[in-house]
């Protein structure tokens, strides 16, 4: 377990940095543009970028977790793959812009927002393009080179938006950062993979080509209608309520999306492993997934009651005081957050144990009853539909996956698991109580004392044993290492 412990802390270190530099970076610039923005201007942003979101899934293809996986094995393939993907990308990139262009035509929208919907799906051939080369930086298990790139591509993007709001441009102007951000971040690619010897092959292999696409259509199939269920609340809310409440509903959302850093780096450093290790050593795996789950757990239920408690000054503290309206949506979301905490490393898991088709299945019936409760709930209560309708839908996986997994990985005792969850309800709950308590101090101050509680609970409850501090202490001989 310790060799093991090494590689994902140097590969878990490097993610955290990018998504801790990057996530709130990306946020407070968003925080800044809707305060720039009116609420009506950053709905039809959002709705733009929602609507840009989903064709974004068909120029990348779900490429990355294959040739992730591919190369890992294959690495001295990986001039190979590197060339075969991007060129796949590059056809796959201009033919999602086309598309962005046709459908938002054909769905009549206004001429601003049409425009903002081009400039916006520019980025998607440069995105498409560097995705190419982080996939074959995790297959190499170099997620320093991602990490870069992706700070880069970041960066860049901030500080565009920021210069051109300080400017006072207008919202066609601030759209560009996607498309001049990415150019930066191809930029670097193409410096790091050459300094690195990682160069792409002019040779394209067809067979190959046919391989990963006939691999990743599963995938693809599942990233495609899991985004059409996480969007789709957007294109209902503009139709069916209109720019306002897209704004509102975006800036919860966008909360949401920030506080996924932590879940997202620590499975995307796991990922490349899970197929290795079920394939070798299924005790491994079961308790690298055990352990992985047990401390997304613990991280995000106090985030989600949290969240509940402290919704509206969350809201007005980081939005203003036109934001407040968007409270309700924070409240019920934050606990679809929570959800995703666990659900996204049991989807992760089953791809990487290649039961990609099972992902699949729950995706659909998560989106055909998001379809139906939205075609529903957003006509007749707005953006307290579409969050209640949010949080259905990913319950539902959070419910399933655990049950089917159960046939692939065994996990640990059943009276454990029921008591490292009660006691952390507890912790949570003792958190939340004391946080509605200190109800007339700051926000900040509230929040920095109920994160005091929590983990003085977890610690005294004996939630985190001597087990959990050696990996502690083993991740961090990896980061030196």
């Amino acid at each position: 377990m310790t060799g093991l412990a090494h590689r994902v802390a140097r590969n878990t270190f490097f993610l955290l940095l990018s998504k801790i530099v990057t996530y709130p970076m990306s946020f407070l610039v968003e925080v800044y543009l809707a305060r720039y923005l009116d609420v009506a201007i950053y709905g039809r942003y959002s709705f733009a970028l929602s609507f840009v979101a989903i064709f974004n899934v068909i120029a990348d293809f779900s490429l990355v977790a294959i040739t992730t996986r591919e190369v890992h094995k294959h690495r001295d393939r990986a001039d190979i793959y590197l060339g075969t993907t991007l060129a796949l990308r590059l056809a796959l990139g201009i033919l999602a812009y086309l598309m962005v262009a046709a459908f938002i035509n054909v769905l009549s929208y206004p001429k601003e927002t049409a425009l903002i919907a081009y400039i916006v799906g520019a980025s998607l051939v440069v995105s498409t393009l560097n995705n190419g080369f982080i996939a074959i930086y995790n297959g190499f298990e170099r997620m320093e080179f991602t990490t870069f790139v992706t700070i880069i591509w970041k960066a860049s993007s901030a500080i565009y938006i920021i210069s051109m709001i300080l400017l006072h441009k207008s919202i066609y102007i601030i759209a560009v950062s996607g498309f001049l951000s990415g150019c930066a971040a191809l930029a670097a690619n193409i410096y790091f993979s050459s300094r690195n010897k990682i160069r792409p092959s002019f040779n394209i292999d067809l067979a190959l080509a046919k391989y990963l696409m006939k691999e990743t259509l599963p995938i693809f199939l599942s990233s495609f209608v899991l985004i059409i269920y996480l969007r789709i609340s957007n294109i209902f809310l503009s139709k069916a309520k209109g720019d306002i409440d897209v704004g509102l509903y975006n800036s919860a959302d966008s909360l949401i999306r920030a506080m996924l850093f932590f879940p997202s780096s620590v499975i995307a450093a796991l990922f490349p492993m899970i197929g290795t290790l079920y394939a070798a050593s299924a005790d491994t795996l079961r308790r690298a997934f055990s352990k992985t789950a047990k401390y997304l757990f613990l991280a995000g239920l106090p985030l989600a009651v949290g969240g509940s408690v402290l919704g509206e000054d969350i809201m007005v503290f980081l939005f203003g005081e036109h934001f407040r309206s968007g409270a309700i949506v924070l409240r019920i979301i934050v606990w679809q957050m929570f959800f995703m905490y666990l659900s996204d490393l049991y989807g992760n898991t089953l791809v990487g144990i290649g039961k990609q088709k099972i992902t699949f299945y729950v995706i659909c019936l998560c989106t055909v009853i998001n379809i139906a409760m939205n075609s529903v709930a957003i006509p007749r209560y707005g953006i307290v539909g579409a969050s209640v309708t949010m949080l259905v839908t990913e319950f539902i996986p959070f419910v399933i996956h655990p049950i089917i997994i159960s046939k692939y990985i065994k996990y640990g005792k059943t009276s454990e698991i029921v008591s490292v969850v009660a006691r952390a309800a507890a912790a949570a709950l003792f958190m939340g109580y004391c946080v509605n308590v200190l109800g007339g101090y700051h926000i900040l101050l509230r929040m920095g004392a109920g994160t005091i509680i929590y983990f003085s609970c977890i610690w005294l409850l004996r939630i985190v044993k001597d087990d959990d501090v050696m990996l502690f202490k083993n991740v961090m001989r990896g980061v030196r290492a």
